[in-house]
């Protein structure tokens, strides 16, 4: 079922979407938007309702208006869920309940990306295999079908973008969609937010406004993988327990700058992408 059934119910719809790519800068896209006096996020950055994470999309229309129930009339609002752009289904099921809604995305080389996306699961606890291994078997984890397994280990697959944006401008129109490149937003933030800010219909805010590129998802490399996987493992089932989960928090606190350094991880050069 691609359709939820039309219902008046409280709350509102989004007026933009951050749909993707995950890795390629959409939480700074995001921040950036957020200072906006005149932009609302819903409280959960990422709410995955259209791709289906958690079941949500089960929960229907109006549990998704409430997630903009705070929005003033004045307001515009989104959400930013970087995985709309990849996976299957996520772009009939948008324009299904919300066809006007202005669309953005954020890309990048799509080497870069699935180098980060790879770093990312490795800091994670959720690859074992290396960079070379994980490309290697890529094909056979997504053939499974998991769709965990197909968001996380999607590291080439995800760089397929034009055909993913062909479809989104072929449903949604080319106007709804703005496609926005990393370099551009970190070599000239201001000019690509005036960018943004007129496919949103918002006039640009005062001179005032910070433009400092926000330092999110700042890359951190476990020192050792496999032993940072088995702390953070750990660390994970101690916090299930009332008693522990203090204690586990501080230990993780305390021992991270043991575990990681802040220095880039070079990609071999004679990988094959």
């Amino acid at each position: 079922m691609n359709a939820l059934p039309s219902k008046q119910k409280a709350g509102r719809y989004p007026d933009f979407l951050i749909v993707g790519e995950m890795r390629c800068g959409s939480t700074t896209l995001w921040e950036l938007l957020e200072r906006h006096p005149r932009v609302w996020f819903s409280e959960e950055k990422e709410l995955h309702f259209f791709d289906n994470r958690y079941d949500r999309w089960e929960k229907g229309e109006e549990w998704y208006r409430e997630q903009f129930l705070g929005a003033g009339d004045e307001m515009i609002c989104g959400e930013a869920t970087p995985d709309y752009l990849f996976h299957d289904r996520v772009c009939e099921r948008i324009h299904s309940l919300v066809p006007d809604v202005k669309l953005l995305v954020v890309l990048r080389d799509p080497v870069g990306r699935a180098w980060s996306h790879y770093w990312h699961n490795v800091r994670r606890g959720r690859e074992s295999l290396s960079f070379e291994e994980a490309l290697r078997e890529e094909s056979s984890r997504l053939a499974k079908g998991d769709a965990q397994e197909r968001a996380h280990f999607s590291y080439r697959t995800r760089g397929h973008y034009i055909k993913r944006i062909e479809h989104y401008q072929r449903v949604f129109g080319e106007d709804a969609l703005e496609v926005l490149f990393l370099p551009d937003l970190v070599g000239g933030a201001a000019g690509v937010m005036d960018t943004v800010w007129r496919h949103l219909g918002l006039e640009a805010p005062s001179s005032g406004m910070d433009l400092n590129l926000p330092q999110r998802n700042a890359a951190t490399f476990p020192k050792s993988p496999g032993f940072d996987r088995c702390c953070r493992q750990a660390m994970g089932l101690a916090r299930k327990s009332r008693l522990l989960a203090v204690p586990a928090g501080m230990v993780a606190s305390l021992t991270r700058k043991y575990r990681t350094y802040s220095g880039r991880a070079r990609m071999d050069e004679n990988s094959e992408f």
